[in-house]
């Protein structure tokens, strides 16, 4: 896309501005050493390879590993990371296919209504998301706008409707593409 739209990153913490303008997370001194404390942690346990170092915090991943070996790696770094968590004040929470340690206070739901905030009442939304940390902005949109899980399985959510990847997609953004919007 040319020019790139607003863009909202890491569960509200980046956002990098319609201008191109990048905001960075700022983090205090306590999260950033509860997240390097966590990160010891798993390297020191040697669970180093499923894990992903973020902006605002750090998530293990165990989709794909067979069933055993994922509540494994469940149970394990989550055994590590409470403890850190309770210590620095920090937001434990799983996610299709792993579990993430991150610094509180944000979440998709805070990005989605920075963006609520500019719209005038009548405008036309929606959003579209697939795991467990998009209900937040599920919940945040509320009856402002369409909420879409898109998942090849349901399950239990704030969504209005759901739809499978990638061909139902698809289909829906080709007809949103289309529509006459406020």
């Amino acid at each position: 896309l040319d020019p790139l739209p607003e863009l909202w990153g890491s569960h509200g913490w980046e956002h990098r501005l319609a201008d191109g303008t990048y905001i960075a997370p700022m983090l205090d001194s306590e999260a950033r050493a509860g997240l390097a404390a966590a990160q010891r942690a798993v390297a020191a346990y040697g669970l180093e390879h499923p894990l992903e170092i973020k902006p605002v915090g750090l998530a293990a991943h165990w989709r794909g590993l067979p069933p055993k070996a994922a509540a494994t790696l469940h149970r394990e770094v989550g055994q590590l990371w409470e403890p850190i968590a309770r210590r620095y004040h920090l937001g434990l929470h799983l996610f299709d296919g792993g579990l993430e340690l991150r610094v509180p206070g944000r979440n998709k739901g805070t990005a989605v209504q920075t963006i609520l905030d500019t719209l005038a009442p009548e405008a036309t939304l929606a959003y579209l998301g697939d795991d467990l940390t998009d209900e937040d902005a599920f919940h945040t949109i509320g009856t402002r706008g369409l909420r879409i899980l898109v998942r090849a399985e349901p399950r239990p959510t704030a969504a209005d409707l759901w739809i499978r990847p990638p061909d139902e997609l698809r289909t829906l953004l080709s007809r949103w593409a289309t529509m006459d919007r406020v």
